[in-house]
């Protein structure tokens, strides 16, 4: 039809990453009304119309009922699950088997999600800057809980610090489909799609991980208004706006734990045999869990280099960053990913805060560093906060991670 996919979307009302979803076989069975739109805006005769509603009904799950007629066409109001969220594809990913460090945190979850007659829906918001394991932990925990919560385990990524985050509106499509309300059933409104979801979920005892929340806005739909649902949301944000949650903030591991995630990545002969080298390996990554995640990757692909090298190449802080990085995994893109989403004026005052002497600063330092007032470096200093890429430590004092520095 000549369309580009944006024109496609709004010829169609199709959300464009609905439509990518589709072009990049991630959804392999759309809505009939989703299919008959697109025919329509791809003004297709009615054998090709035909022939694309036949495409996508044949990738719909076959535990589901056939399609019905235009005159059956008519959903229930509390449509009974087709599918099992075992077979779902919003199953947990596997946990990682080296997981370290925690333990506080995960006794307080656990203590949390052990309750069984809870007077009001459990939300866990786990935040925390770039880096601090936020998913790991999330996923961690979603599979020590998992056998308390027979009605199913689902993992949503909410794509927060991608360019264009999933909405309430397609998250709550993809969740309703899991708990296994078939395509025709799923209601077009996103209130109507909250709406049913609190009700599937008011007597089922169903876990629930968001992962990488963009905003109050985006989270908000997707919290039971009842019953016995847990929801562990994990967010760079604060959230500050999102109530009644019990938030968990994530910090760097001490030394100790550091050594030991080292050791249970690259070996723990290996690392054992090289205390101080391992020591300072740990304090050059800023104790920061995906900094040294990357590190034990960097020495199991190179088995023939000791920790001693790699720190000797981490010392030269100009090439830390770029060393930072194995595979998939870097921390520079980590950073940046929070850095693009910043207002122009907390850019600015997150690049004078590195210029800052000590360990900590006050804002009346960073002031002196930004040119603007203190009160308004105070407000950029809280904003930053907020993003996790400062961290207030009371008193009027704010510390900004060495790796964030060097960015």
């Amino acid at each position: 039809a000549g369309l580009t996919q944006e024109e496609l979307a709004a010829a169609a009302g199709v959300s464009l990453r609905a439509l990518g979803d589709m072009e990049r076989g991630r959804t392999r069975g759309p809505q009939r009304r989703t299919v008959r739109a697109l025919a329509a805006a791809l003004h297709l005769a009615d054998d090709r119309a035909r022939a694309l509603d036949r495409a996508a009904q044949s990738g719909r799950p076959r535990s589901v009922r056939p399609e019905p007629t235009p005159a059956e066409d008519r959903s229930p109001a509390l449509p009974a699950p087709a599918v099992g969220v075992g077979q779902s594809s919003l199953a947990l990913p596997r946990d990682i088997a080296d997981f370290t460090a925690r333990e506080d945190v995960l006794a307080e979850l656990v203590a949390l999600a052990s309750e069984e007659l809870p007077a009001h829906p459990r939300v866990v918001l786990v935040n925390g800057q770039p880096g601090l394991g936020k998913t790991a932990f999330a996923l961690h925990a979603a599979h020590l809980l998992a056998g308390r919560f027979p009605g199913g385990q689902l993992s949503l990524n909410l794509g927060g610090m991608s360019a264009q985050p999933l909405s309430a509106h397609d998250a709550l499509g993809q969740v309703l489909r899991a708990l296994g309300v078939r395509d025709a059933a799923v209601p077009v409104g996103a209130e109507e799609r909250a709406g049913l979801y609190r009700a599937l979920v008011r007597e089922r005892r169903l876990l629930l991980v968001l992962d990488d929340a963009a905003d109050e806005g985006q989270v908000r739909p997707l919290l039971p208004g009842s019953g016995p649902t847990v929801t562990i949301v994990t967010s760079r944000n604060l959230l500050p706006g999102l109530e009644s949650v019990r938030r968990l903030s994530l910090d760097v591991l001490t030394a100790a734990e550091a050594a030991d995630l080292l050791a249970r990545i690259a070996g723990r002969e290996r690392i054992g045999a090289a205390p101080d080298a391992t020591a300072e390996l740990a304090r050059l990554c800023g104790y920061l869990p995906l900094a040294l995640r990357i590190a034990g990757q960097r020495l199991v692909a190179r088995p023939q280099q000791t920790v001693a090298h790699l720190v000797r190449q981490l010392a030269a802080e100009e090439n830390r960053l770029d060393l930072l990085q194995t595979g998939d995994l870097a921390i520079r893109p980590a950073f940046e990913l929070s850095y693009r989403r910043l207002p122009a004026e907390s850019r600015l005052v997150l690049r004078r805060c590195a210029l800052t002497a000590g360990p900590d600063f006050t804002a009346a330092v960073a002031a002196a560093h930004t040119g603007l007032s203190e009160g308004r470096t105070e407000l950029f200093l809280e904003q930053l906060a907020d993003a996790g890429l400062v961290q207030a430590l009371g008193a009027d004092r704010y510390r900004l991670h060495d790796l964030i520095r060097l960015c």
